[in-house]
């Protein structure tokens, strides 16, 4: 009051003033913001949109003001002073709630407008291709059910088997939107691998991870792909931990695949982690706060806190996963995303990858190591980003020049880090097609 001098409406609600509006509108744009703040905080591939959630502040709280205003309005015609007296002093539950009444009918408006908007996007993106295919489907793979999606504009094109990274990071919440973009060329296969993503069973988390375990299961979902698309073989894509995991199967069964794509190529993880570890040192020369987190680094060992530092030190100095951004609206991805219900969602949120950290820190995942192993029966491609130390470029580099393969491409991605696919999904198609021609000219 000491600052309300001029009367919002003097007629409707003598005690309410502009600047108390104004003080209202602008606490409830900033509590907004700070809840983005939160949100992206939490969730890191997240891109939050600052100005829509400032926006979506701005418009609760005028509606707010404007429902109280009509509250006002109706008693002042009625001839009353509350709508009830439940509460001897403040009215009925009206008179408490009425501004919150009014966003409450916005916000239903708003989440109506969501999911119709969201169903008819999702039916967009849920079309078969004339002459092509469209197909989710739960497979028996290896004693548990696996979820794979086949999408591709022409049936007769050759089949590229996507392996996405972690492990346990399946992306099946969002990859259609890069994978689609070579299904021009390609019958793509993206696949949740065991017991995550729309894979995810509570029931296996008592199942050790063992590299056998992902050699059969990679075998049989191969096997199956070949079977049910009438293949005699299959290009292979992996990400990262798909990479490793990828040129495993390839160099066990050269039998089934027409060659091998390797994109953040890791080679062994002991030597990408040490790598790391000497790169942070001189990054942070003369930086105290970084050094102490660079002591923190434990490359024999994989633990979380060596993730956390080795994942804060990248972040700090420009290299972490996200750094450029994604070349396509990653929340309009998530929205229409053709293959989760709502249930699916939940499930996701829900999943507990503990048995992927086991793993991930066990002799098992470091037993997956490429060193030494060079001699492959097929085309050996590698895409990496000239700024990847996720998965160390140079230590890439210098495998791929040891590879002694039928024929073999390297394609380095210029200022791009371990999320090459995401930042630059345009250019990284381009080098896909590239691929897929010169596989096609070799035969």
């Amino acid at each position: 009051r000491a600052f309300g001098k001029h009367k919002l409406a003097p007629t409707l609600s003598p005690k309410k003033t502009v600047e108390g509006s104004i003080g209202g509108i602008v606490g409830t744009i900033v509590m907004f913001i700070a809840y983005g703040l939160l949100i992206s905080n939490i969730m890191n591939n997240v891109q939050v949109n600052f100005v829509s959630i400032g926006f979506l502040g701005l418009v609760c709280a005028i509606v707010s003001q404007i429902g109280d205003l009509s509250a006002s309005a109706i008693k002042r015609e009625q001839n009353i002073k509350d709508f009830g007296n439940l509460m001897p002093g403040h009215g009925g539950v009206l008179d408490r709630f009425d501004s919150l009444i009014s966003i409450a009918i916005v916000l239903l408006i708003i989440i109506v407008a969501f999911f119709v908007i969201r169903a008819i996007g999702k039916g967009i993106y849920n079309r078969t291709p004339d002459g092509g295919i469209n197909e989710s489907m739960y497979v028996d793979i290896n004693g548990t059910k696996q979820w794979i999606n086949i999408y591709g504009e022409d049936v007769n094109n050759p089949v590229l088997l996507y392996l996405h990274g972690g492990p346990g990071s399946a992306t099946s919440h969002l990859d259609y939107a890069i994978t689609r973009k070579w299904a021009d060329v390609y019958t793509v296969v993206t696949w949740d691998q065991r017991n995550c993503g729309k894979s995810y069973d509570a029931k296996q988390n008592d199942i050790v991870l063992t590299k056998e375990l992902f050699l059969t299961d990679g075998k049989e979902l191969t096997e199956f792909v070949l079977d049910y698309l009438s293949k005699d073989k299959i290009t292979l894509l992996g990400h990262s931990w798909g990479s490793i995991y990828g040129a495993n199967l390839v160099l066990e069964h050269p039998e089934y695949f027409e060659c091998f794509i390797g994109t953040g190529q890791l080679v062994d993880m002991g030597e990408n982690e040490e790598a790391f570890k000497q790169e942070a040192v001189l990054w942070a020369k003369g930086d105290e706060e970084t050094l102490a987190l660079v002591n923190q680094l434990t490359p024999e060992l994989m633990t979380k806190e060596h993730i956390i530092a080795r994942n804060t030190i990248m972040q700090k100095y420009g290299y972490d996963m996200m750094v450029n951004g994604s070349d396509y609206n990653l929340v309009t991805t998530l929205i229409f995303n053709p293959n989760y219900s709502l249930m699916d969602w939940i499930k996701y949120l829900k999943s507990d990858m503990g048995v992927y950290w086991d793993f991930f820190a066990s002799e098992e995942f470091t037993s997956f190591s490429l060193s030494g192993r060079t001699d492959y029966e097929v085309p050996f491609y590698n895409i990496n980003g000239d700024r990847d130390y996720q998965t160390n470029y140079q230590l890439a580099q210098e495998y791929f020049e040891e590879v002694n393969a039928p024929y073999k491409q390297l394609f380095m991605m210029e200022n791009m880090t371990h999320g090459l696919l995401e930042s630059d999904s345009e250019g990284f198609s381009e080098i896909v097609h590239q691929i897929a021609k010169a596989e096609r000219e070799r035969k």
